[in-house]
């Protein structure tokens, strides 16, 4: 038709006009019906336009554009020709790029979440829906764009094989974590001294199920280590990790394996590593503890386990306990003179004799621990989590939980 012309023709019709309004045509187009006191049909009627032809024109669906409607829409809004094609020239440009950006935050998503683990894990409902996934990583970590997720690059040194083949999940564990600690806030200051001081009472803690690690872990805040209890990642086979967050110890404890005793050992290792390899946290911003625990004789941190097994029941304890493993009260009777709880005697004897099957009737259900922990869940927001701890655990005395 001699009266369309295509996008490359229309720049011919180009004029200056004020580049300081940003109004789009069909906010001009509200803007003029809202000044004449009409509404659209009225204005069709005047214009003599067909209600399809404005709506390409307001909308920018189309490729090309009848000239006419132009010059008719462009003397009702009463500005020039040139200017009513420069905008609509605009109007076509926002869904393209709108399209893009799309793309692009798909793509970002795609490259770097591990979408159906995170659906098995519940931190999101549906995997195939990336405007569902993008609005859940944005609700979770509290950002203003999925962007701002911040990739982290796993220290080898600090990885197994098995970590090394999540990755994706493990990133995401240890920027939900730093969040968290960064949410909390914990203001005091780091206390080294304070911490050697109290290391002789830790163990003690462990006789209460219900209490002890709460009330250890409450102590420990007011010495500037944060210590918080996350679920486990399936997948993931971490036991626990020490952050550097505003350069103090920040712990993550899990229950990898569901033991009772594994969690005290998390915890005294961590320790270990907070009193004797924080300059090396410090420069790597973490120290992550994979699968290696009371379950596996693989001990890729020699020292550090060695360190949290001989404090809670010495190799030399486990071997004048182990030809009465069998009897119930002895063990009792010796762990509650050694200030531990009996089911960290009998996972040392466990341990020894490479044996399991049997161990568990002597274990406490996990669940008595956690107390209300355990309601802290993957689809929580890091707001969540740290106004739940600063609020339950730090600010409050157990018995109010």
């Amino acid at each position: 038709m001699a009266n369309d012309l295509d996008n490359n023709n229309l720049s011919n019709l180009l004029r200056s006009y004020n580049d300081d309004d940003k109004r789009g045509l069909k906010e001009r187009w509200e803007m003029q019906l809202e000044k004449l006191k009409i509404n659209q049909t009225r204005a069709l009627k005047i214009m003599q336009m067909e209600s399809r032809a404005l709506h390409g024109l307001l909308k920018g669906t189309g490729s090309r554009v009848d000239i006419i409607s132009l010059k008719k829409l462009s003397r009702f809004l009463e500005i020039s020709v040139g200017e009513a094609a420069n905008l609509y020239l605009e109007s076509l440009k926002k869904p393209k790029e709108e399209q893009i950006h799309t793309l692009e935050r798909r793509k970002f998503i795609a490259e770097n979440f591990n979408l159906k683990e995170l659906k098995n894990e519940g931190v999101i409902n549906d995997a195939t829906d990336l405007d569902h996934v993008e609005r859940e990583l944005i609700r979770i970590f509290n950002y203003d764009s999925i962007f701002d997720y911040r990739k982290d690059v796993v220290n080898p040194a600090y990885s197994s094989a098995k970590l090394a083949s999540n990755v994706q999940m493990l990133n995401y564990w240890i920027e939900y974590a730093r969040k968290v600690f960064r949410k909390i806030q914990n203001p005091n200051p780091y206390d080294r001294q304070a911490l050697i001081e109290y290391f002789p009472t830790i163990r003690w803690h462990s006789m209460s199920v219900e209490k002890g690690i709460w009330e250890v872990i409450k102590v420990l805040y007011r010495m500037g280590i944060t210590v918080i209890y996350l679920p486990k990642f399936k997948k993931l086979h971490i036991r626990g990790a020490t952050f550097s967050v505003n350069q103090k110890p920040s712990i993550i404890l899990s229950d990898y394996k569901g033991n009772y005793a594994t969690i005290w050992f998390a915890l005294l290792h961590e320790l270990h590593h907070v009193l004797f390899d924080w300059d090396d946290i410090l420069i790597n911003s973490y120290h992550i503890s994979d699968k290696t625990d009371f379950y596996t004789k693989v001990e890729v941190e020699d020292v550090a386990n060695q360190f949290a097994k001989d404090y809670l029941f010495s190799d030399e304890k486990v071997q004048e306990v182990l030809p009465h493993y069998n009897n119930h009260l002895f063990i009792e009777e010796y762990a509650r003179l050694n200030h531990v709880h009996p089911s960290i005697v009998y996972t040392m004897i466990a341990l020894e004799r490479d044996s399991w099957g049997w161990l568990q009737k002597f274990l406490p259900n996990i669940n008595r621990c956690l107390g209300v922990v355990k309601n802290v869940n993957h689809n929580m927001s890091v707001s969540e989590v740290a106004e739940f701890y600063n609020e339950k655990i730090y600010n409050l005395s157990y018995e109010e939980n």
